[in-house]
């Protein structure tokens, strides 16, 4: 299951990017988060402003159960917005594409620059993206929902799109948007572990230096203990619990942080198949290795937390 190369493709234009962030020593996202959400229409107006206020509700309260409290929305969400002749144009500049949509927002009262996220809500122009992401600034050309909010606020927040592979052999054929859990995936069930570490939501989580037994809680367990990490020569596993099921099992993520800065290519890979194809845990009694390096055993237990039992080759460090 070693990585040599990575072969990228993508689940459809969902979500795109203008700028691609580091994580490393990025500033943690915490506290009450200022959000405008403008409304600007070029003709229809296909969606009612209350549709939009829950789809925030419900963002926000995604976002508090996954930073346990740490991050909140407080949102203001304009009436539709006459957007002008100006229209802003889906493959422009940053600066052409979100500069008619400030000026709307700014005519109508609203300054941009009071808010830590501005969302620009936009009816009419026909792009092949959902949703785009520059800076602090996103544009949304459908109506949003819950999952596609969260999942943009992400980007603004320095997060990269979380994939998945259920082919890793030679090379990895990687679905650039394809976990199954993170929204930054395909998922909406909670963040990655190495995601709420990169934001500031858990402290470090434990890197594995010995053989051993580790324990992995669940969500609303001790936050010391989300996650196990293990370092190895081609990047690092982070070994955490399903979300959101009452049955114990273990997900496995391969992490490249070096890969952060090449576009469309995310640096964490959730395993498909870490046992056998069709079966993306690794339920008690099974054992997850990688040849030469070190393999993963989930006790046997029917109560949370998970307790591992960890082998590590003498070759890894």
């Amino acid at each position: 299951m070693r990585l040599a190369a990575r072969v990228v493709w993508t689940l459809g234009a969902i979500s795109a990017s203008l700028f691609v962030a580091v994580p490393d020593g990025a500033a943690a996202v915490v506290g009450k988060q200022r959000v405008l959400a403008a409304l600007v229409s070029y003709g229809p107006r296909p969606y009612a402003r209350a549709d939009v206020t829950a789809a925030f509700q419900q963002a926000d309260a995604f976002f508090r159960r996954s930073s346990f409290g740490r991050l909140s929305l407080s949102t203001t969400v304009t009436p539709w917005l006459n957007g002008g002749l100006a229209e802003p144009s889906c493959g422009a500049s940053a600066e052409r594409m979100f500069a008619p949509l400030r000026s709307v927002s700014t005519s109508a009262g609203f300054a941009p620059a009071d808010y830590d996220r501005i969302i620009y809500l936009v009816a009419g122009p026909d792009c092949g993206f959902h949703g785009i992401e520059g800076g602090n600034e996103v544009m949304i050309v459908t109506q949003p929902d819950a999952h596609l909010l969260v999942h943009e606020l992400g980007h603004t927040f320095g997060l990269p799109h979380a994939g998945a592979s259920s082919v890793c052999a030679t090379y990895c054929v990687t679905q650039e948007q394809g976990d199954l859990f993170s929204p930054m995936g395909i998922g909406f069930t909670d963040f990655s572990g190495y995601e709420k570490e990169q934001l500031g939501w858990i402290p470090r989580q434990p890197r594995v230096t010995r053989a051993g037994q580790y324990v992995v809680e669940t969500l609303g367990g001790t936050l010391a203990r989300q996650a196990v990490v293990i370092t190895a020569p081609e990047g690092e596993y982070w070994f955490e619990q399903r979300p959101a099921l009452a049955t114990p099992a273990l997900i496995v993520r391969l992490v490249q942080p070096d890969t952060f800065s090449r576009a469309f290519i995310a640096p964490s890979t959730m395993l498909l198949a870490p046992i056998r194809s069709g079966h993306p845990t690794i339920t008690a009694g099974q054992t997850f290795r990688i040849a030469g390096e070190f393999s993963v055993t989930v006790r046997r237990a029917a109560r949370v937390p998970l307790r591992l039992r960890v082998s590590l080759a003498a070759t890894l460090h």
